[in-house]
């Protein structure tokens, strides 16, 4: 309440940016404006289906039963057009979550240094989401 009373305000003496719209969730609704959390958020919703389709293949493969494996590539037909490039951006999305935990762990990096590549590595990653969120928008 507080902060959707002091919109006007906030709006006059700022502007109306991203960040004032995503502090009101009155405002947020109404604008629709997605953040990186529900953007990584919706990204991960969509991988996990196809992952869960991969995996039904794999285990029924696994164990031997094939009609099971049919089965289950016919049902996932449309998800397994999307597991191979899924499961690339996991990978690179993995990958720079490993290097930016060697840059935080890094006792004998200076703190700006830390906070540029910190900054880049989560460009990185924020592309990444963004590549699969584009690649899943049809699924």
């Amino acid at each position: 309440v507080q902060r959707t009373a002091e919109l006007p305000v906030r709006v006059f003496d700022e502007g109306l940016d991203e960040e004032i719209y995503r502090e009101v969730p009155f405002v947020r609704k109404i604008i629709g404006s997605v953040s990186t959390r529900e953007d990584y958020g919706r990204y991960i919703e969509k991988r996990n289906d196809i992952l869960l389709a991969g995996d039904e293949i794999k285990d029924a493969i696994d164990n031997g039963d094939r009609e099971r494996a049919l089965a289950a590539r016919e049902r996932f037909a449309e998800e397994l057009r999307y597991l191979p490039r899924v499961r690339a951006i996991d990978n690179a999305i993995r990958q720079v979550n490993r290097q930016m935990n060697q840059v935080r762990d890094s006792r004998t990096m200076p703190e700006t240094q830390k906070r540029a590549i910190m900054d880049r590595l989560d460009e990185r990653k924020q592309m990444l989401i963004s590549r699969g969120n584009q690649i899943l928008a049809d699924y």
